[in-house]
Formats: C-alpha cells, sequence, structure tokens
C-alpha cells in the first residue's frame, strides 16, 4: 500500500515538473564562479533537480548506513548479554540438581536416624518388659 502511494507521489511530481519545464524553454544566462554561458531553462532545471535528488540519496544513504551500524552493535550487545544469562542460567540449573541431590541425601540420613532411633527406643522398651 505504501509503495503504491509513494509511486504515485512520484509520478504527480514527474507531471508537475515536465509542465513547469516545458513552460520555461526560454534560455538563460548562468553565471557560474568564472565561467559565463547560456543554457535552456528547462535543462537548467533538470539539472538542478537532478543534483538535489543525488544529494537526497547521497544524505539518506548515509544516515541509514549509521543506522544499520548502530542496529548491528545492539544485535551483538544483546547475543552476548543472552549468552552471559544462559551461562547463568546454566550454572544455576546445575547448582539446583547439586542442591536438590543433597537435600535428598540429607532427608534419607534424617529418615534413617529417626527409624534407628525408632528401633533403638522399641529395643529399649522389649528390654524393659522381659525384666
Amino acid at each position: 500500500m505504501k509503495r503504491q502511494i509513494y509511486i504515485i507521489i512520484i509520478i504527480l511530481l514527474i507531471i508537475l515538473i515536465s509542465i513547469f519545464t516545458i513552460a520555461n524553454v526560454e534560455n538563460v544566462r548562468v553565471n557560474f564562479l568564472v565561467a559565463n554561458f547560456n543554457i535552456p531553462l528547462i535543462i537548467l532545471i533538470l539539472l538542478n533537480l537532478l543534483i538535489g535528488a543525488f544529494l537526497t540519496f547521497l544524505v539518506t544513504s548515509l544516515n541509514s548506513l549509521k543506522i544499520k551500524k548502530k542496529i548491528r552493535a545492539l544485535e551483538t550487545s544483546y547475543q552476548e548479554k543472552i549468552d552471559q544469562q544462559t551461562k547463568r542460567l546454566t550454572k544455576l540449573r546445575a547448582e539446583n540438581s547439586l542442591l536438590t541431590t543433597r537435600l535428598k541425601n540429607s532427608n534419607g540420613k534424617q529418615l534413617s536416624g529417626q527409624q534407628q532411633q525408632t528401633i533403638d527406643e522399641l529395643s529399649q522398651q522389649l528390654e524393659s518388659d522381659k525384666e
């Protein structure tokens, strides 16, 4: 849609410039630094138009290159941060796994200790009952 609008605007500009240049076909005297010459006004207008278009293209291209360079730098920085966070996440997962294993072992030892304590208490009760 945008592209079609741009094409329509360009066509309208071309028509407008064509009408303007056709209406101005007489010769004009141009003084450019040390050179003086006569040139048809239509050629002078078209020449200035082309120079303006070229300068506009040049400035926009330079700005576009600057923006692309900034985008690349930001993408690189972003990727580095992602890599750092991924490494940190991997390290935290490994630490979590180790702590989970320790907790399971600790719970197992506590349970084993409680069972042994219960066995000892029952053994003492049996011995006291025998007496």
